[in-house]
């Protein structure tokens, strides 16, 4: 059985027809059986021989074909449109083409429709698969009606799977009920009369919205169509995108041959597509006959057979010459003569159709009967000879041989034998910065096999974290936690030990913790880290907070420095679990030009902390008065607001005026211009620092910057050396310290004498993997007996 995983189980989309419909139809005829789903649980995929992802590149596919790897089952990825060009799909976080490229390391074959496609595709995933072209078949009244069969029970297996589901119901089934009147129907036959008559009514309700089904050609009113004196040149497609020039502006390029073919025989254009806006915008105005119909895969054969001639202008752009020659192909089936543009795609055609010579073919085909049979005929032997249902299953069938051989292959390499397998979980946006040290370290170490474990939720917030790990070539799986984390679906075989980079028994860190809990009970080393200055649970608490409900559920756990730097009122179990290391943040000095702040001559961060709650209106209120104040007091600086990456305060929760002056920036995480810097890469183009209580605070002081922390009373003795900020007029005092070469080197003395202080000096990383890799041998040794830890770092 081959399963075909689409996204999406509606026919008027090409590649649900050309890249699915068909190559299944093709296959059944050789006795290979298939089926159609869109839907997402992994179990439906267990008895697959091969799983063919058809243009499916979400997160949820990415999560997907991780499940279906690990089971062994051979995957196909194939693509049939240029993905790769900028702003394909551009309203998604992430690109398709980055999960395409994911998607890759675990494909064993990927197939895609031409040589143009195909050259893309290997520049942008190298030799991880082999890259098999199989053109696009043929669609025939046959095709469409087995094709509307297919689709339907495909729905149907869809829609019972939702039906019975609990967790149909928890995640929003109730509105879709709402928007979808015919489902409670659905329900109702389902409860009273079985899955035959589910068939029934979700094969009415596709009789109803004429998707899929063919419906009688609706000619135009005068008929103009099927005069013999006029003829009719047909232009069908997609209507176009933003990101390629394609659709209905090929045919303004080639406007000006269509004029001169009208001078010497009368024609009208036929444009059938799915924009008519678009239409009256670009070819309406143009001067020649036409007019346009709506495109459906029902009724686009018969717009097709009662034309006289096809055009296929191309504009050769990246997405457009990479597109198949199913249009041309159809027409020529249907008996129908092409004028096209030359792509790489139909030099196969190229003895008959007419390539390029728009003028000339135009008229010659439409005033030469001899000619169009001559290449009618030609067409009908090469169509038999490259995209019949023979050829489509002769080249499907090795293409799926290919993957099972391959798949084999890869199971039966033999992988280096590593002493420990470390997944590290990242779950928050603040996750990646104290991540990436470790899993650098981990990728040089010849004692550790390394990993992470990435939430769905955090990929689909920071496309940074994705294009960070695939960068470093770190291998990673997704973890799917949109409502309630099934832990069902994580694999611990074969793991060793877990690091989290946040976790506690608080909603924010539910996920790791989870996940904690299911390793500590499966007997795996568990461990996270500190990951603020000011820690909940360990080195903070407040009134949502408090110290004493905060749980790690993690063995052991990382901090930054000495046990004096944990809160009085630390839980005894959580104390024992401590180790001193140091911080993992790296401290790099990576200079920033970007937006408004490219050209400023001196930059002053102001920064916000994550939790805003700690702090009454009057802290509120001065913070932002404060900020106006020195914006206008020192005009010639820039200021830099940065909000937390996560918190996003003033940006997203604050509702009252936002502090607004010219030399005043903020730097938004939701913007896509400021997304991918976190306040670590600012800091290298920052002078110095004023900041709410936060962990920026020892990052810029680690850089050596000028800090201030700002603090309206509250007690920030845990800050001590660096100045406290009690006034608005300090603020301006620090400004001027600044500008002083003797007095803002005294203030980088205590920013050292700060981070002294705080953190425990050396190489937190190797300490950390030391550290579990000594665990490891202990437990696989089957001791008994406390095994000295590694010598850990002094404290400065």
């Amino acid at each position: 059985m081959i399963f075909w995983k689409l996204h999406s189980l509606d026919g008027r989309i090409a590649s649900v027809r050309y890249r699915a419909i068909l190559p299944v139809l093709a296959l059944q005829s050789s006795g290979v059986a298939s089926r159609l789903c869109r839907a997402l649980g992994v179990k439906r995929f267990m008895h697959a021989e091969v799983v063919v992802f058809v243009k499916s590149v979400t997160v949820k596919d990415l999560i997907l074909a991780q499940q279906i790897h690990r089971l062994g089952i051979p995957i196909i990825l194939d693509l049939c449109d240029n993905i790769f060009v900028p702003n394909y799909m551009r309203k998604f976080p992430i690109s398709p083409a980055e999960i395409f490229e994911t998607m890759a390391q675990y494909a064993t074959v990927i197939t895609t429709t031409g040589p143009s496609l195909a050259q893309v595709i290997r520049r942008r995933i190298g030799l991880r698969a082999p890259i098999v072209i199989i053109p696009d078949g043929i669609e025939t009244d046959n095709t469409i009606a087995k094709g509307n069969s297919l689709l339907a029970r495909a729905r149907v297996m869809d829609l019972g799977r939702r039906v019975v589901s609990v967790g149909f119901w928890v995640r929003g089934g109730l509105k879709i009920l709402e928007k979808v009147p015919q489902l409670l129907a659905l329900v109702k036959c389902f409860q009273s009369r079985g899955i035959a008559s589910i068939r029934q009514r979700v094969k009415a309700m596709t009789d109803r919205r004429g998707s899929v089904l063919r419906t009688p050609l609706q000619l135009s009113e005068d008929g103009r169509a099927q005069q013999q004196s006029v003829k009719t040149i047909i232009w069908f497609g997609n209507a176009g995108a933003d990101y390629g020039k394609f659709g209905l502006r090929d045919i303004v390029d080639i406007a000006q041959h269509l004029v001169r073919a009208l001078a010497r025989v009368k024609f009208e254009l036929l444009v059938v597509s799915n924009d008519e806006d678009a239409y009256k915008n670009w070819i309406q105005p143009l001067p020649f006959p036409s007019r346009y119909l709506p495109w459906s895969p029902a009724t686009i054969q018969a717009h097709i057979k009662s034309s006289n001639l096809a055009i296929i202008p191309n504009s050769m752009d990246d997405f457009a010459v990479c597109k198949s020659s199913n249009r041309a192909v159809l027409a020529l089936s249907l008996g129908i003569p092409v004028v096209a543009s030359k792509t790489p795609a139909l030099e196969v055609l190229q003895r008959c159709v007419v390539l390029d010579d728009w003028e000339e073919g135009i008229v010659r085909y439409l005033t030469d009967p001899a000619l169009v049979r001559e290449h009618l005929d030609k067409a009908a032997v090469l169509l038999r000879k490259e995209f019949s249902n023979t050829v489509l299953a002769e080249r499907w069938s090795e293409a799926i041989a290919l993957a099972k051989a391959g798949r084999e292959g890869q199971s039966q390499k033999s992988l280096p034998q590593r002493r420990i397998a470390l997944v590290v979980m990242l779950h928050l946006i603040q996750d990646l910065d104290l991540a990436v040290p470790v899993l650098r370290e981990g990728m040089l170490r010849s004692d550790i096999a390394i990993r992470a474990w990435i939430s769905k939720s955090l990929l689909e917030k920071s496309p940074r974290v994705l294009r960070t790990l695939r960068a470093m070539d770190v291998p990673f799986d997704v973890v799917a936690d949109d409502s309630v984390l099934d832990l069902r679906a994580l694999e611990f075989e074969g793991v060793g030990a877990i690091l989290t980079i946040a976790e506690t028994n608080q909603r924010a860190h539910r996920i790791p913790h989870r996940i904690t809990k299911r390793a500590n009970a499966a007997g795996i080393p568990t461990y996270t880290m500190q990951h603020g200055f000011e820690n909940i649970g360990l080195t903070y608490t407040d009134s949502v907070h408090p110290i004493e409900d905060v749980r790690f559920a993690a063995r052991t756990i990382f901090t930054w420095g000495p046990s004096t730097f944990l809160h009085p009122q630390v839980r005894e179990d959580t104390k024992a679990k401590c180790i001193s290391v140091g911080c993992t943040k790296e401290t790099a000095m990576v200079p920033v030009n970007i937006g408004p702040i490219r050209n400023a001559n001196r930059v002053i961060g102001i920064f916000e902390n994550l939790h805003w709650h700690r702090y009454d209106c009057s802290y509120v209120d001065r913070f932002l008065a404060d900020c106006l104040t020195v914006a206008d007091s020192y005009p010639e600086l820039t200021f830099l607001v940065k909000p937390h990456h996560a918190g996003q305060w003033l940006t997203s929760r604050y509702h009252g005026p936002v502090p607004v002056r010219a030399n005043l920036v903020i730097a938004d995480p939701a913007d896509p211009m400021w997304e991918s810097y976190t306040a670590g890469q600012l800091l290298g183009r920052i002078d110095a620092v004023i900041t709410s209580p936060s962990t920026v605070a020892l990052d810029a002081a680690r850089m050596g910057k000028p800090v201030a922390v700002v603090g309206y009373g509250l007690d920030l003795s845990l800050y001590s050396p660096l100045p406290i900020i009690g006034d608005g007029k300090q603020w301006g005092e620090f400004i001027q310290q600044i500008a002083n070469p003797i007095s803002r080197q005294f203030l980088v003395g205590r920013s050292q004498d700060f981070v002294n202080k705080a953190l425990c000096q050396g190489n937190a990383v190797a300490w950390m993997l030391d550290v579990i890799v000594q665990d490891h041998q202990t437990v696989s040794l089957g001791s008994t007996k406390e095994t000295a830890r590694p010598t850990l770092p002094h404290v400065g």
